[in-house]
């Protein structure tokens, strides 16, 4: 029955952390006073639920919370290295493709542009002379 015990113990602090620190990132005022309740009790010498570390970790939710993102980050980093480099080839690919299109529109309408000026200065020119009457 110990053993169970300790196991059930080991178990909620394992998840204690992240779900309290998550829920305090997101909780609202009278949330956070009921959640500052709940670690006073959880604090308190004679209900002993969670050891000083966990305590610890409780107080400081964006803290720990950073903590344990990057743990799992760290803990699957195998799973998430080819995802991250294969979304960011495709993201540098758009990025290509787009700048390209960036530079043929640009051209495009440099040459625009520039026909535009040649036509207004033809039609800015003088007339050329009429032509004599021929007899």
């Amino acid at each position: 029955a110990r053993k169970k015990t300790a196991d059930l113990r080991q178990a909620m602090e394992n998840v204690v952390v992240p779900m309290f620190c998550n829920t305090s990132l997101a909780a609202t005022e009278d949330q956070l006073a009921k959640l500052n309740k709940l670690l006073s009790l959880w604090e308190s010498k004679k209900n002993n639920y969670f050891d000083d570390g966990i305590i610890d970790k409780l107080k400081q939710p964006s803290t720990s919370w950073s903590e344990y993102q990057a743990g799992l980050v760290a803990q699957f980093a195998n799973a998430i290295t080819p995802i991250t480099t294969s979304t960011k080839q495709t993201y540098d690919n758009y990025q290509a493709q787009h700048q390209a299109f960036v530079e043929h529109a640009k051209n495009q309408i440099h040459t625009i542009e520039q026909r535009k000026r040649a036509i207004e200065q033809q039609l800015m020119a003088p007339a050329p002379p009429p032509m004599p009457p021929s007899m």
